[in-house]
């Protein structure tokens, strides 16, 4: 008995020997191995330890780039640093001096920095001077973004919202020649104020805004933006504000000829609509009671279809401008010739489009200098991946539009000079006798405007129409003679192409 338990002693502490021998040699084990061997296995299969820091500084750098993803993206927009600020500052929020600016610009965008004529410094983007709803007291905003911007004979203004949405919307209020910060102006609500336009017969400043669904255009006179006292701890009054009822949302906004243009932004096509001014300069509302209320609702005199991502729109005789951004990628502005575009506008028909920095929002033009806003210098966005711009840019619009030796050429010119002479059932003067069709943007023909931002008819499109059918070889003005060198040019057309089909 005594035996067989050394037997099988000696056994296993030879079978236990074998299996060190064989863990020891790399191979594969045959049966259980002690604890103590497991471990050291364990430890055995581990990377080196140099595998083992670059495993840590991948992840240490992927923890990083997701950590700023969240803050530049999401968490900026959710939340307003402290300040040390009690009134709105006037300081550049990014760049300490133009020349800077204007440097970082030309890495990117060369040609439009040598473009650049002036440059006004917005304020309000590290601390704004605002109040919190009704509540009778002022409160530092340092979130608040700029939307939108309209110019005055003496004034530029600039909109701007808060991020966060806990303080109203304000109007900064510069000096046009010198572009000294005056005051900032308090607006009733928390709106997204994208567009502004100013009304110079008038004397009227409108602002885009709308809460819940409801598109609003409300206006202001310039003596009441004048005469405003943020100490008076209270939103300046409105002298109008309308509900829209054939807009989804007021999203930007500008002024041309005696009326208001009106865009809706989205991701896909978008509409763009006109509304014409009273002779008080308000809109022709409808009065509608709902239920307790009572409110005006305007309907739109026209419509037309934009691309999507549209930031605004501008009127500048004989061009029309449109402002696309969205995220991070650049900006574009896209120009078209106010006789080319009838109710929609599509890329391919643009006459020339530019890119921009990142974040363009409001275009407006001004006394044949076309101003440029953008967004990108706000609390929000800082930290993202684009180019800060945190002064309103000017520019020439000479500089900027398409000249003569950029305009395009051949039947489809022809095919667009038989649209333009067509006098279209929506022409707003129903008596005129003219044989030019009449541009929907426009509501006065024959009206000057008293700066160039105001378009002043379509007497250029006329023209235009004209030197092109000249420039056919037609020897006639009318339209069926226009129409039929069309339709001949394109039968020899088809007749060449199945001759030359035959010869091969």
């Amino acid at each position: 008995m005594w035996r067989k338990r050394n037997i099988k002693k000696d056994e296993a502490k030879a079978l236990q020997t074998e299996y060190e021998a064989e863990a020891d040699s790399g191979q594969e084990a045959r049966g259980p191995v002690p604890r103590k061997k497991r471990v050291r296995g364990l430890l055995g299969k581990l990377p080196p330890a140099g595998t083992i820091v670059h495993f840590a500084v991948i992840a240490a750098v992927t923890l990083l780039f997701l950590w700023y993803l969240g803050d530049a993206f999401i968490f900026r927009g959710m939340e307003e640093p402290r300040t040390r600020y009690r009134d709105t500052n006037r300081t550049p929020a990014f760049y300490q001096t133009e020349n800077e600016m204007k440097q970082e610009l030309a890495v990117r965008f060369p040609e439009l920095a040598g473009n650049v004529q002036k440059t006004y410094v917005i304020p309000g983007l590290k601390a704004t001077k605002s109040i919190v709803g009704n509540f009778h007291a002022t409160s530092m905003c340092t979130s608040m973004t700029p939307q939108g911007m309209c110019v005055t004979e003496k004034y530029v203004f600039i909109s701007a919202y808060c991020h966060t949405h806990r303080h109203n919307s304000v109007l900064y209020m510069l000096d046009r020649e010198t572009g000294k910060y005056i005051k900032t102006i308090v607006l009733g609500g928390k709106a997204h104020v994208g567009g502004m336009a100013y009304d110079p017969v008038h004397q009227n400043v409108w602002v885009s805004g709308g809460t819940s669904g409801a598109a609003k255009a409300v206006c202001y006179s310039l003596e009441d933006l004048e005469n405003y006292d943020i100490d008076s701890k209270t939103a300046v009054s409105a002298k109008y504000n309308y509900t829209l009822a054939t807009i989804t949302r007021s999203s930007y906004m500008s002024y041309t000829d005696g009326a208001l243009l009106v865009g809706y932004f989205s991701d896909g096509m978008s509409d763009l609509e006109r509304f014409n001014l009273t002779e008080k300069g308000g809109l022709n509302a409808q009065i509608y009671v709902d239920y307790d209320s009572v409110h005006e609702s305007v309907s739109a005199d026209f419509n037309a279809y934009t691309p999507g991502e549209i930031q605004s729109v501008a009127a500048s005789d004989p061009y029309i401008l449109l402002s696309r951004s969205f995220g991070i990628m650049n900006s574009s502005l896209q120009i078209y010739r106010n006789t080319d575009v009838v109710d929609t506008f599509s890329e391919r028909d643009a006459a020339k489009i530019i890119s921009f920095p990142q974040k363009l929002e409001q275009v407006y033009p001004y006394d044949g200098q076309l101003y440029c806003l953008f967004e990108s210098a706000a609390y929000a966005y800082r930290t993202q991946p684009a180019l800060k711009i945190d002064r309103v840019l000017v520019f020439n619009i000479d500089d900027i539009v398409p000249h003569e030796n950029e305009k395009k050429s051949g039947k489809d010119d022809i095919l667009k000079t038989v649209t333009k002479l067509v006098k279209w059932p929506w022409n707003t003067d129903s008596s005129s006798d003219s044989d030019v069709v009449k541009w929907p943007w426009n509501t006065e023909s024959g009206a000057e405007s008293d700066s160039d931002s105001v378009t002043s008819g379509t007497g250029s499109g006329a023209e235009s129409a004209a030197s092109q059918a000249e420039s056919t070889g037609s020897e006639t003005e009318s339209i069926e003679t226009l129409a039929g060198t069309v339709k001949a040019g394109a039968e020899s057309d088809a007749e060449s192409a199945a001759g030359s089909a035959h010869a091969e």
